[in-house]
């Protein structure tokens, strides 16, 4: 039973569903100013973890011959530790706790997590085998999380969001980017046509670099333009921090060393 659990957490990627809900509660103290009541964070907090965990499960189970390629040992469908219809099965429930813990919040929330869920699926199915659409989707899902967390609380998201969801937008696509480099030889043996594939690998790696660029361009948008954050202290040392993860990111990444370490840094 204590295997199986873990197998299963390995699939639906727990890891990843923590740092949604760290998105999410981002995303509301931003809107609110102020830290939200503790039950409208856990109800956000485990809808976001559940939509990521649905996507994940579906992808492996579309992904499972790609991944078998590529040896990835981390993954266990390509493992053969869980069966693909109990995937299938694992995304179908995730998804369905998901939207109903959304629809307990607010339309807007239940509306977005339906798109996160769509997006998941789709990229899954079809998108990661468009070169750079699939790359963009990806992104999109790690910028929504805030997105979420604003309109949990609020009818609108405040500029600030909009920002720091543009940030993880821009270095997840440069992330997603690096993750098709790494990948080359088992996604090209599969048939796979990533942006890696299509333009080379340096150019794939220019063009992270050049969205991790961009993205520390941004998280300093708020320090000059939001009356709010102007030359605040803490989001500036929040900043100094973000900048130099990405440029060592983008630094190791022109050198091909440890992609994987890589990008794990600039997931967290």
């Amino acid at each position: 039973m204590r295997k199986k659990a873990k197998h299963i957490l390995e699939l639906t990627r727990i890891d990843h569903g923590l740092i949604v809900a760290f998105a999410i509660l981002a995303g509301e103290i931003i809107a609110l100013k102020a830290l939200p009541d503790a039950t409208t964070f856990a109800i956000s907090a485990l809808c976001g973890i559940f939509i990521q965990a649905g996507s994940f499960a579906i992808g492996d189970f579309f992904d499972v011959k790609t991944d078998v390629a590529n040896r990835r040992l981390d993954r266990p469908l390509a493992r053969g530790d869980i069966k693909p219809k109990t995937a299938v099965d694992i995304s179908l429930l995730c998804f369905l706790i998901g939207f109903i813990l959304a629809y307990t919040l607010n339309v807007q929330a239940f509306y977005i997590a339906v798109i996160f869920a769509i997006l998941g699926a789709a990229y899954g199915y079809y998108l990661k085998n468009v070169a750079l659409v699939g790359n963009i989707v990806t992104a999109t899902s790690m910028a929504i999380p805030f997105v979420f967390g604003a309109y949990v609380v609020s009818s609108s998201a405040p500029l600030a969001v909009w920002i720091i969801a543009l940030i993880a937008f821009l270095g997840g696509t440069g992330r997603e980017l690096i993750k098709g480099v790494q990948d080359y030889d088992g996604d090209k043996a599969t048939g796979r046509n990533t942006f890696a594939i299509a333009a080379g690998k340096q150019n794939a790696l220019f063009s992270a670099k050049a969205l991790i660029f961009l993205a520390v361009l941004a998280s300093a948008v708020p320090l000059f333009y939001i009356n709010e954050y102007y030359m605040d202290p803490i989001f500036l040392a929040l900043m100094i921090i973000n900048a130099v993860v990405w440029v060592k990111a983008a630094s190791e990444s022109s050198k091909m060393k440890d992609l994987e370490k890589t990008r794990r840094e600039t997931l967290y």
